[in-house]
């Protein structure tokens, strides 16, 4: 009989237990005959089945069965309780309400009802349209056999695994490893975020809630929007669409929990409803409503986008809940134990899963081997299939899905005897859905390899390399890549805070420490007990440096023992280790027998307190596990590092005597480290990388790559970066540097070289680093180094970020490494990913304010670079600090300086660096004209005529023309897209009309680029696969949650249009529309957005007290004195502009009013009081607008027309006045008369004010940054008050530093709700009035009506008002 006492002991309330129980039985029984229909809170039923088949034991072909399990408290008799009854009958009601077609219901019970219960039961059905039928333990005993035997075994047998079962057998897994796992400074990488995909956790899908929760907003404004007057043309379009969107709500409420193995098949049902369409095609009705210049139009359209994310989403999900095996693949070092450990523990709400070490997997073991290692109530798990379905059985119990990890694969004996093992697995695992059997291994060198080139490095067949051929060929396959630079910043602060580490955060070697390994050696070592805070000065470049202090720890530590019975000496810990290194590297294996090793190093085992084995696993340096013989022990180095490490030392040791050049040419040197795999050592890539650093350190600048015979030199030569910077010699960094050049720049270089980019004084840092990519082609650097930063972009973003907001913040750079960082930055401008590009602009312009000489030095330096896009923006960054810096005495001389070497690098007939590429050139330009309008006896010696428009001695290019054979080929594969070639290479022609490609003067302009692109370096072949890879990404994330992207072909098309446009602009031949910039990009002064306060109550809208009516044509102007005058930081302010709006559905008000204050004569003030005495028609001036000038350019006169004259229209009478009109006839009939006609026309008068304001607007067609528009103050009032002001921060200071101005800004809980207030500080506002002798006006103007559109119409629903106040 079935044992329920285990059952109860189960993790989970009984209820849910036994229905998960009693569907398990179902499918696994009864599955083949149809599909289990069930839905969460399924109404009457828990599942159902229509059967394809007769079934004796339930009904006939066609007729439908369904099931509801009840796990009942029955009376002290046995007998049902009255609510169990009420239960029954609730559920009876509901199928046949919902559930009409079922033809049997069951009612399952764990327990046989007593007769009187039985008899009642059944004597309901006259009242229901189907047969009740009874099950109980008795059929869930019989049917606990044959195919759900495993049922049987995890809910009733040996099996059924409690949480704390699972819990213990966790924490005895991980002992041996448990010093390794750090959970206080885990860090969940992108890898363990699709692990946990995969797993179904809900806060990894927490994207679906995001981009839902935007499309519910979107969803509502469209329905509340269908009903609306001027929308009603479109309403049934609208319902259709609004229906969609509350469609794909639904299917995405199934992401608001975790995902267990049942709902997988709900998430794959949901692909039909979620990739269908709306029934109308919609897109004809969103042109409709852009061309109506409807605000739901742009509504619609983040709709549009929001359903396409969701849409990717899912098949995201799809592709990942299908997965049921995977293999996560990291570097040496990259944290798999700490993932896999993490992956796992234990939670809150989710039982441990099971832990495996890969070394544990001996040579010739199989699946079921590894089951037998697990006991359960002092039973050993027969079989791998039953460990599977045990855990599926507590996961969904659970309700989520567990993985069994098998963490480090390619530490099994042969790693490649495992693969037909997995692959007989697979079809077992399908059976059980909450179970994901996941595998860590390490990489190989293989895997490092230029971005969509052959790799023509020469590499070695790693045995690593081989391990990934321990995988099924359905593995889905993870790479961890370690950190990334966002997340190694929260790594370093936890792990130094934790290990109580004091440091410079801005000059830790963040590549170095963004592997996992290398950030917790160095802490280790650095303040392994972590009781007092340690301060570093400096950090190591690699990680055998630390393995040295490490050891030297250990020797010192276990010789300072005094309660040992055998004491022992720093040498005899140091010889031991020796030891362990020989029989390692003697015996070709990872680990030793505890008994070899004892015979090696003559440590007998007597006391274990004082034993060695026992000191050295204590230390950290060596595991001691079980080994495959009854009573014997393996040891295992903890990391393999260590062990590469500790068999190099045995290495140079047993080798001292001999010359390097003999002893590393040796056969078993060669063969254990660059031979065949089946020859190698399984610590190949450690022991070649530890001899790489310590031979130069250890024999006197000896360098390994030398002594090698030459086939394998380059392998050792790439590893030149790891090297510590005393022992490289110039020979090495020559062949270093030669390798990369003929080889090309691989993602291990990358990776390699930026750990010691910030390094001061090291040969290969930033400086080594500039001058590699310096030499590059543009195609080269970009098809390396720019897809490097691609690939990592969204970490690299956040790190710019945080550096941004460190440096806002006041956070100073290491003067040391200023310029490092400096050249580091430089080259992400390089990118395509546009937010990059501006982060890191922005950054070089705060960074250059630490160091301006450096930031000049550098920007003329980097105009050598072929690649535009690096110059165009340093020049940006340095007009930017120029501006800021050019009055500033300390700074003044640098600027002038660096003025003087643009002058002769761009500008001069011999310039060396001349450009027509308009945008840096204008950005050069604007610095001359800015030096020599504020110090024009700094620019006497140049001629001026020079560094303005049209630039008269400056070299141009001569532009090529594409082929006539080329360019049909050009026209296939093409690296623009029909925007860019139809309206942005038409704005550089004059009078073409759009889609008009025979346009002589286009066809010319366009063969001019495209001859430039591809003398820039692109061609389709060459960028084919990776121009396939961003499009991709673009189709795949088709919001900007992540950065835009451009493709190359348009980046070097960017880079050939702006410099045709020079030249172009230099003829007279570009179209003018009155704008000071022919085109614009950046502000390169980053001003930022004015900081928004939730807006309170409405002040305005009086309450309910009042009609609306009467609220709206009460003629009194609302009393405004609350915001005219404020008092804030102990200073009186003034208002000079300020815009509020107000609205209310519930009051059923809207206000809107503006304030704007001006400063007139008294002359001009006497004419307009008479003018409101007399009534006239007065026209407030409108507010001026800047939309091209720079925000660091507003208050610079050589630079801008911007001017606060402005002129109040008044109507002062009126006139006759004759006019011709000519006669227009239609079909020969006439359409106008014509003739001499009078009409009247207004006499206006104008009368001059100043105006204290205007707005600044910028708009970032191509930037990542928000358009910026920030109420400014008029030139003249800056000039007069002699305020200072900042472009950046968008703040005006006095001569005493002190804030001169307040920009309040209010946002409400709508749209309509909002206030944006700008005061000068009062005794500011009062000096210019006796400074000038000028009187301060107001206009205030303004309307009230009712706030629900179907109350708007007529005169009485509104009501504007207006008046000037002296």
């Amino acid at each position: 009989m079935l044992d329920w006492s285990r059952f109860q002991n189960l993790t989970g309330a009984d209820t849910e237990k036994f229905e998960k129980l009693c569907r398990g039985v179902v499918r696994r029984n009864f599955g083949s005959l149809g599909p289990l229909h069930e839905l969460k809170n399924q109404p009457g039923v828990e599942f159902y089945i229509t059967l394809n088949n007769d079934h004796p034991r339930l009904a006939k072909k066609n007729e439908t069965v369904g099931w509801q399990n009840k796990w009942f408290s029955y009376k002290a008799n046995g007998e049902l309780t009255n609510i169990a009854k009420q239960q029954i009958i609730h559920s009876l009601d509901k199928t046949k309400e919902h559930v009409s077609h079922i033809n049997h219901w069951f009612l399952w019970t764990h327990q046989t009802l007593a007769k009187c219960d039985q008899k009642w039961f059944y004597d309901l059905q006259s009242n229901y349209g189907f047969t009740l039928h009874l099950w109980n333990q008795y059929d869930l005993d019989e049917l606990l056999s044959g195919p759900a035997l495993d049922l049987r075994n995890s809910y009733f047998g040996e099996l059924a695994l409690t949480n704390e079962m699972l819990f213990e057998q966790h924490e005895k897994s991980i002992a041996p490893i448990k010093s390794r796992w750090l959970h206080e400074v885990h860090q969940r990488m992108d890898a363990e975020l699709r692990v946990r995909k995969v797993l179904g956790e809900k806060e990894a899908w927490d994207t679906f809630k995001n981009i839902a929760d935007d499309l519910d907003e979107v969803s509502e404004t469209i329905e509340s929007s269908i009903n609306k007057p001027e929308y009603s043309r479109w309403s049934d379009e609208l319902k259709v669409f609004h229906a969609h969107c509350v469609n794909l709500l639904e299917h995405c409420e199934i992401f608001n929990k975790d995902i267990s193995g049942d709902d997988i098949k709900d998430v794959m049902a949901t692909i039909g409803g979620v990739d269908s369409r709306p029934k109308l095609e919609f897109q004809r009705t969103l042109i409709q409503l852009r061309s109506s210049n409807l605000p739901l139009s742009l509504t619609i359209t983040n709709a549009l986008a929001y359903i396409k994310d969701i849409k990717n989403l899912f098949r995201s999900a799809i592709e990942l809940l299908s997965q049921q095996f995977i293999a996560i693949m990291a570097d040496a070092g990259g944290g798999k134990t700490q993932l896999a450990v993490e992956l796992t523990v234990q939670t809150p709400d989710r039982p441990a899963g099971i832990f495996i070490l890969g070394r544990s997997l001996k040579k010739d073991m199989t699946l079921d081997d590894i089951a037998h290692r697990f006991t359960f109530y002092q039973k050993q798990v027969n079989n791998f299939e039953a460990l599977i379905s045990a855990v599926n059985s507590a996961g969904e119990r659970s309700s989520r899905r567990l993985p069994i990890v098998i963490d480090g694969l390619n530490e099994a004996q042969d790693p490649r005897e495992w693969k037909h093992l997995f692959e007989s697995i697979l079809p077992v695992l399908k059976k059980y859905p909450n179970v994901v059997l996941v595998c860590t291994l390490r990489t190989s060198e293989k895997g490092y390899e230029n971005y969509y080139r052959p790799n023509r490095r020469q590499r070695y067949d790693g045995r690593e390399g081989r391990a990934q051929q321990s995988l099924p060929e359905s593995a889905f396959e993870i790479l961890s890549e370690g950190y990334g630079e966002g997340l190694t910043h929260k790594a370093i602060a936890d792990y130094f805070r934790f290990y109580k580490i004091k440091a410079d955060p801005f000059t830790a070697p963040l590549n170095f420490f963004s592997h996992p390994l290398n950030l917790k050696i160095f802490c280790e070592v650095t303040n392994r007990e972590a009781e007092n805070e340690i301060r570093v000065p400096h950090f190591p470049s690699s990680i055998y440096s630390l393995f040295r202090e490490q050891i030297d720890h250990t020797a010192n530590s276990v010789a300072s023992l005094t309660n040992l019975k055998q004491k022992y000496l720093v040498d005899d810990v140091k010889k031991a280790i020796y030891f362990l290194g020989e029989c390692i590297w003697e015996n070709n294996t990872r680990s030793i027998t505890e008994d070899v090793f004892r015979d090696k190093a003559k440590f007998p085992l007597n006391d274990w307190d004082s034993d060695m084995v026992n000191l050295l696993a204590q230390e950290g340096i060596i595991f001691r596990d079980e080994g495959s013989k009854k009573f014997s022990y393996e040891l295992t180095p903890v990391y393999d590092r260590l062990g590469g490490f500790i068999v190099a030392e045995y290495l140079l040791g047993k080798n001292s005597g001999e010359s390097l050049s003999e002893w590393v040419t040796h056969t078993d040197i060669i063969e254990k480290i660059f031979g065949e795999v089946s020859d190698q050592h399984p610590l190949s890539q450690d022991i070649l990388h530890a001899l790489v650093v310590l031979i130069p350190k250890t024999i006197y600048r000896e360098q390994f790559w030398k002594a090698l015979p030459e086939d394998y030199q380059s392998v050792a030569l790439a590893l030149t970066p790891l090297i510590d910077k005393n022992d490289i010699c110039l020979e090495t960094l020559d062949n270093y540097k030669l390798l990369i050049t003929h080889d090309g720049l691989s993602k291990r270089d990358i990776e390699q070289l930026l750990t010691l980019r910030y390094a001061v004084e090291h040969p290969l840092n930033a400086e080594f680093f500039n001058e590699i990519l310096f030499n590059l082609s543009a195609a080269d650097r970009d098809l390396s180094w720019t897809e490097y930063t691609r690939s990592q972009s969204s970490e690299i973003i956040s790190a710019l970020k945080d550096h941004l907001k460190n440096i806002k913040s006041g956070a100073k750079f290491n003067s040391e490494t200023i310029r490092l960082r400096m050249i580091f930055f430089s080259w992400h401008l390089t990118s395509t990913v546009i937010e990059l590009r501006d982060c890191a602009t922005e950054l070089l312009y705060h960074v250059g304010q630490q160091a301006p000489g450096s930031m000049f030095e550098l920007t003329l330096e980097q105009l050598n670079v072929n690649d535009p896009y690096v110059s165009e923006r340093l020049l940006a960054s340095s007009y930017a600090l120029s501006s800021i810096l050019v009055n500033l005495p300390e700074c003044r001389d640098a600027v002038i300086k660096y003025g003087e070497n643009l002058y002769s690098k761009m500008f001069v007939g011999n310039a060396s660096n001349a450009t027509s590429h308009l945008l840096a050139r204008e950005y050069a330009s604007c610095t001359l004209k800015l030096i020599a309008f504020h110090h024009p006896n700094s620019t006497l010696n140049l001629d001026q005529s020079l560094f303005q428009h049209p630039f008269p001695e400056m070299p141009r290019r001569e532009w090529g023309c594409i082929k006539k054979d080329e360019e049909e080929y050009s026209r296939y594969n093409t690296p623009f897209r029909m925007d860019f070639e139809n309206y942005t290479i038409g704005r550089l022609v004059k009078d073409r009309r759009n889609y008009d490609y025979s346009h002589e003067g286009y066809k010319v302009a366009r063969c001019n680029i495209l001859w430039r692109v591809n003398e820039l370096g692109w061609s389709h072949d060459l960028f084919e696969k990776v121009e396939e890879s961003i499009e991709s990404d673009r189709h795949h994330f088709a919001r900007s949650r992540r950065s835009r992207i451009e493709r190359y072909g348009k980046k070097y098309s960017w880079i050939a249009y702006y410099e045709l446009a020079g030249q172009l602009s230099d003829d007279s031949r570009l179209e003018s529309y009155d704008e000071a910039r022919f085109t614009t990009d950046i502000d390169p002064f980053f001003p930022d957005h004015v900081k928004t306060s939730e807006l309170g109550t409405h002040e305005f809208l009086s309450d309910e007290s009042m009609a609306t009516k009467d609220w709206i044509l009460e003629t009194e102007i609302p009393d405004l004195s609350r915001i005219l005058e404020i008092k804030v930081d102990d200073h009186d302010w003034v208002l000079l502009y300020g815009f509020n709006s107000e609205e209310s559905k519930k009051l059923d008000r809207n206000f809107y009013c503006s304030l704007d204050t001006a400063f007139v004569s008294e002359h001009c003030m006497n004419q307009l009081k008479q003018y409101m005495a007399e009534k006239r028609k007065i026209e407030w001036p409108e507010k001026y607008s800047s939309y091209s000038v720079y925000s660091g350019e507003l208050y610079c006169e050589v630079l801008n027309n911007v001017s606060g004259d402005s002129e109040v229209r008044v109507e002062i009478g009126y006139k006759t006045q004759t006019y011709e009109q000519p006669e227009v006839k239609f079909n020969d009939e006439i359409y106008i008369k014509g003739g001499t006609f009078e009409h009247e026309v207004p006499i206006v008068d104008n009368v001059k004010v100043l105006s204290t304001t205007f707005n600044y607007y910028w708009e970032n067609p191509g930037s990542s940054k928000e358009s910026t528009n920030r109420l400014a103050l008029a030139p003249w009032l800056v000039k007069e008050l002699e305020l200072r002001f900042n472009p950046s921060e968008f703040i005006y200071l006095d001569k005493s530093g002190d804030m001169a101005v307040l920009n309040i800004n209010f946002k409400g809980d709508a749209f309509s709700n909002y206030r944006d207030l700008l005061y000068l500080r009062k005794d500011l506002f009062d000096e210019l009035n006796k400074k000038l002798e000028i009187m301060p006006i107001k206009h205030i103007a303004g309307e009230k009506r009712y706030a629900k559109t179907e109350n708007l119409g007529g005169e009485e629903s509104y009501r504007r008002f207006e008046s000037i106040v002296p």
